[in-house]
C-alpha cells in the first residue's frame, strides 16, 4: 500500500483528496444551511410583507381621505356656486324633489376635467337641497344609483357632513363624504354628496401604480371574514380567515377609525403558502447551485494549485539534479517516477551525504585560510594603525598652521596699531582702524578652526556672535545704548563663505557703529542668518539708525566698505545682494550653500 502510495502522482492523490472533502463539505453545508437560510428567509420575506401591508394601508387610508378632498374642492369651485346662484332657483320647483335630474357627463356645476386627473374618481355624485332631496346626479356607473342613496336620510348625511363616512347596508360597504355651501342671494344651502362603493374595483384603485403579486383584502366583523378582495373569484366576500389560515399566510394592519364611521376595517395580505415554498424553494436552488459552483470552482481552483506546485516541485528536483551532477559531481540517477515530494526528498538526502562529504573536505580548506587571515588581518591593522597615527599627525600640524596664521594676523594688528599712534590725519587714522578690523574678522575665524573638530567647516553663529562682541569692545560701546538683535541658526559653512560672510558683517556693522547712531541716540543692530529650503542661506544685517542716504548707489560707491561688501556677495558668494531704505537700512543677501 506504502508502495502504491509513493508510485503515485502527488497531482492525482489531491485531486481524489479534493474531491472527496468537496463533496464532503457541500453536503454538510447543504444539510445545514439550507434549514438556517429557510428560516432566514422566511423571516425576511415575512417581515417584508409586513411592511408592504403596512405602505398598502397607508395608501389605502390616502385614497379615502382623498374622497373628502375631492368634494371640498369641488363644493369651493365658483363654478358650482355661480350655478347654485343663478341656475338652481328655478329649476328645482316644488313637488318635484322625487325626480332627481341624471348626468351621463360631466354636469355644468362639475370642475374641468383636467382639474381632476390627479384626483380619485368617485362613483356617484349628489346634489341635495334644503330639505336634504336629491335634486341632481352624476354618476359614471351604468347602473342606477342605489336605493338608499334614492333618498338619504338627514342622520346619514350628517354622519358624513365635512368627513369621511364609512357604512354597511344592505348593497354592501359604501364610503360617503358630503359638505354644503351657502347661497347668501336665495338665503339658500346646497349640500354636495359623493359615495362610492367599496369593492374590489375600489381596493385596487387605492394601490393604483403599485404592483402587488399576491391578495389583498379588507377584513371586518365579529368573526373575521372577507369583505371584499382584490380577487372575488379566488377569495368570495363573506370567506372566513379561519378557513383561509391553512391555504394562506394571513398579514393583517387595522385601518383608522374614518370619521364617524361605524365599522372597523382590517387591510389584509393573503399569501399562498405553496407560492411562499415556491419562493423559498427557488432561492435555496439558486443558493444551492451558487454552492455547487463554488465548489466545483475550489476543487479546480486547488488542482490548478496543486498542479503548479508540483511542477515547481519537478523543476527544484530537477535544479538539485543539475547542482548535484555539475557542482558536487554525483553521479547522475535517472528519472525517478512517483510522488514528486518522495522523489524530491530522495534526490535531497542524496545531495546532503554528498554535501557533507564536501563539508569535511572544505573545513581542511577552511582551516588553512584562518591562519592566512589571521596573517593578513595582523597586517592590516598594523597598516590601518600607520595610517591613524599619520592622519593625527597632520590634523595637529594643521591646528598649528592656524593657530600660527591667528598669532600672524594679531601680530600685523598689532602692528598697525603701533604704527597708528604717529598717524595724525583722522582719514589715514580710520582706515588703520577699518584694516585692523578686517584682519580680526579672518583671524576669528583661524581661532574657531584651531577649537573645531572639524577643521575645513565652521559653526557661522558662533563665529558671528563673536565677531560683532569684538566690533562692540574695538569701538568701546559695551555701555552705550545702542543693542544687537543676533539670531543666527547653526549652520556650518566651508572657510571661504564663512571668512567672506565675516568680513560682510564686519564691514556692516562697524558703518552701523561710526555712523547710525549720532549723539548718543538709542538703536538696534540686526544680524540674522538663516537657511531657506530651495534658496540657500539668507543673511540679514542693518540697523534702525539713521539710514544711508538715497542718493548712494550701492553698484557704484565710492566707499570702499560698501564695493567690499557688493564684491563679496555678488562675487565670493555668488548671492544677491538688496538694499532696504525703510526706518534705517538693511542689507539682505542670498547665497548657495557650499
Amino acid at each position: 500500500m506504502e508502495k502504491n502510495l509513493r508510485n503515485t502522482s502527488i497531482t492525482l492523490k489531491m485531486i481524489f483528496l479534493t474531491g472527496f472533502v468537496g463533496l464532503f463539505l457541500w453536503f454538510i453545508s447543504d444539510t445545514i444551511l439550507t434549514s438556517k437560510l429557510r428560516n432566514i428567509f422566511q423571516e425576511q420575506l415575512n417581515e417584508s410583507l409586513k411592511q408592504d401591508v403596512i405602505q398598502g394601508r397607508i395608501r389605502f387610508d390616502n385614497y379615502v381621505r382623498a374622497h373628502y378632498q375631492l368634494v371640498k374642492l369641488i363644493i369651493t369651485q365658483k363654478s358650482l356656486y355661480d350655478y347654485f346662484r343663478d341656475t338652481l332657483p328655478g329649476s328645482w320647483p316644488e313637488g318635484e324633489e322625487n325626480r332627481p335630474k341624471y348626468y351621463t357627463r360631466p354636469p355644468p356645476w362639475f370642475p374641468k376635467i383636467s382639474a381632476l386627473r390627479s384626483l380619485i374618481k368617485a362613483r356617484y355624485f349628489l346634489l341635495l337641497d334644503n330639505e336634504g332631496h336629491v335634486r341632481e346626479v352624476y354618476t359614471r356607473s351604468k347602473g342606477g344609483l342605489p336605493e338608499f342613496l334614492m333618498a338619504p336620510t338627514k342622520h346619514l348625511i350628517q354622519l358624513s357632513y365635512s368627513e369621511n363616512f364609512i357604512t354597511s347596508i344592505e348593497e354592501g360597504f359604501f364610503l360617503i363624504s358630503s359638505d354644503s355651501v351657502r347661497i347668501e342671494e336665495t338665503n339658500s344651502t346646497a349640500t354636495l354628496l359623493l359615495a362610492t362603493p367599496i369593492d374590489d374595483k375600489f381596493l385596487l384603485s387605492s394601490q393604483a401604480h403599485y404592483g402587488y403579486d399576491h391578495l389583498l383584502a379588507l377584513v371586518g366583523g365579529a368573526k373575521p371574514h372577507i369583505i371584499v378582495s382584490t380577487n372575488t373569484e379566488i377569495i368570495p366576500p363573506g370567506t372566513t380567515i379561519e378557513s383561509l389560515e391553512k391555504d394562506y399566510i394571513v398579514i393583517g394592519q387595522a385601518t383608522f377609525d374614518y370619521g364617524n364611521s361605524d365599522v372597523l376595517l382590517t387591510f389584509t395580505s393573503l399569501i399562498p403558502k405553496s407560492k411562499l415554498e415556491q419562493m423559498t424553494n427557488s432561492v435555496l436552488s439558486r443558493e444551492r447551485f451558487l454552492r455547487g459552483i463554488t465548489a466545483a470552482i475550489f476543487v479546480i481552483s486547488f488542482t490548478l494549485l496543486i498542479t503548479f506546485i508540483t511542477n515547481r516541485i519537478n523543476r527544484l528536483s530537477l535544479r538539485l539534479t543539475d547542482f548535484s551532477k555539475n557542482i558536487l559531481g554525483v553521479k547522475d540517477e535517472g528519472y525517478m517516477r512517483g510522488d514528486q515530494l518522495h522523489v524530491l526528498e530522495d534526490r535531497f538526502q542524496h545531495m546532503m551525504e554528498e554535501v557533507m562529504d564536501s563539508r569535511k573536505a572544505m573545513k581542511e580548506h577552511m582551516d588553512n585560510l584562518e591562519v592566512l587571515v589571521e596573517q593578513r588581518t595582523g597586517e592590516l591593522v598594523r597598516s590601518r594603525e600607520e595610517i591613524e597615527a599619520s592622519l593625527k599627525e597632520k590634523e595637529i600640524l594643521l591646528r598649528e598652521i592656524h593657530h600660527r596664521v591667528k598669532n600672524n594676523l594679531q601680530i600685523i594688528t598689532s602692528l598697525l596699531d603701533l604704527q597708528s599712534e604717529y598717524v595724525e590725519d583722522r582719514a589715514v587714522l580710520e582706515i588703520f582702524n577699518d584694516s585692523q578690523s578686517r584682519i580680526r574678522a579672518m583671524a576669528l575665524i583661524h581661532e574657531e578652526l584651531y577649537k573645531s573638530k572639524d577643521l575645513d567647516r565652521i559653526d557661522i553663529g558662533v563665529y558671528i556672535s563673536a565677531l560683532v562682541e569684538n566690533l562692540f569692545s574695538t569701538y568701546h560701546l559695551d555701555s552705550s545704548p545702542v543693542h544687537t538683535d543676533i539670531r543666527v541658526e547653526e549652520i556650518f559653512l566651508p572657510i571661504d563663505q564663512a571668512n567672506s560672510c565675516g568680513l560682510i558683517v564686519n564691514e556692516l556693522v562697524s558703518n552701523s557703529l561710526k555712523y547710525a547712531f549720532k549723539d548718543g541716540r538709542e538703536g538696534k543692530i540686526i544680524v540674522k542668518i538663516h537657511a531657506e529650503n530651495g534658496k540657500g542661506v539668507v543673511m540679514v544685517v542693518g540697523d534702525n539708525g539713521i539710514g544711508i542716504s538715497p542718493s548712494i548707489d550701492i553698484n557704484k560707491t565710492e566707499s570702499l566698505g560698501l564695493r567690499l561688501v557688493n564684491l563679496l556677495a555678488t562675487r565670493k558668494l555668488k548671492g544677491a545682494l538688496d538694499v532696504q531704505r525703510d526706518n534705517g537700512t538693511i542689507f539682505r543677501i542670498v547665497f548657495p550653500k557650499s
